[in-house]
């Protein structure tokens, strides 16, 4: 066949193939690999429901192979990576040339929320929200994808990112050192690191360094609650509120978004049903004919 797959990135647990510019091949190193299965397992999931805007969309799945939407700008990591000055020895950020426009982060802060929300209401976590995992579309909304660690609301969380996650100190009782059950707790936390990340154009603690052990003195400090000094403004305060779990549920988050003054704004849009058939028949084809066989 002609198409040859462009390689995207190559992880640890796998890669990403381009296809076409539509389409994109997620494959694991380990056709095995459990993450893998779990994330086309949530992705049968979602297919019983209607499409919610801002979550990425899979055309087909096939053991070791999920064919997915390609969104053609990027993440939000690289987004502001590539405003950032950074120490090229320590990784600390020095300078920050430029940060979304207000108005740009208010909307992400909704469209975020509202997938969220979305998860929450059929019962599910994502349970890895960050900035490599939020993708920008063509027209400048956001995707939440990578779902391979999304869990029932309620299950413990095995793993976390900090700072988009955070061990549980003493409230947490016998929980105490580990990132607790997931749940409305659990994904605000996540949330408002992200819009701490979009209103200051880098993560929390990332303007400072605190030695060769900074992330495990970072990892110490957020267990202890102490969270970086933010203003009065309304997005900061979603922000502390997000830190210190003040949300009963994300549909409440979601809510408290929404009563925040915001420029001119068009809702993201599910694309059509004949958009996706097409794709995914585009997809069946590839494989038909030896897609695999090239990589």
């Amino acid at each position: 066949m002609s198409l040859q797959p462009c390689l995207m990135t190559l992880g640890g647990i796998g890669a990403i193939y381009k296809l076409n510019d539509f389409v994109v091949m997620k494959v694991p190193r380990d056709p095995a690999e459990p993450d893998h299965a779990t994330e086309q397992r949530i992705f049968d999931i979602f297919e019983r429901y209607p499409a919610h805007p801002n979550l990425v969309r899979s055309f087909l799945r096939i053991p070791g192979k999920t064919f997915l939407e390609r969104l053609p700008g990027g993440d939000l990591a690289s987004l502001l990576r590539a405003q950032q000055t950074r120490d090229t020895s320590t990784q600390q950020v020095l300078v920050v040339a430029k940060v979304p426009s207000p108005e740009r982060t208010l909307w992400w802060m909704r469209e975020l929320t509202s997938a969220a929300a979305w998860l929450e209401r059929i019962g599910l976590v994502h349970g890895d929200i960050r900035p490599p995992n939020i993708l920008i579309d063509a027209e400048g909304h956001i995707k939440l994808c990578d779902f391979d660690r999304v869990v029932k609301i309620g299950e413990r969380l095995d793993a976390g990112t900090e700072p988009f996650a955070r061990l549980l100190g003493d409230e947490g009782g016998r929980d105490r050192g580990t990132y607790g059950k997931a749940g409305p707790r659990t994904e605000q936390f996540a949330i408002g690191s992200v819009f701490y990340s979009m209103t200051r154009g880098y993560d929390l603690y990332e303007n400072q360094w605190f030695g060769l052990d900074h992330d495990r003195i970072v990892m110490d400090m957020l267990q202890r609650r102490e969270f970086p000094a933010v203003t009065r403004s309304h997005e900061d305060t979603i922000i502390s509120k997000c830190w210190n779990g003040d949300f009963v549920t994300i549909q409440e988050l979601e809510n408290a978004t929404l009563e925040i003054a915001c420029g001119p704004y068009e809702n993201a849009k599910v694309e059509s049903i004949v958009w996706y058939l097409q794709h995914q028949e585009k997809c069946k084809e590839m494989v038909t004919e030896g897609i695999m066989a090239t990589l």
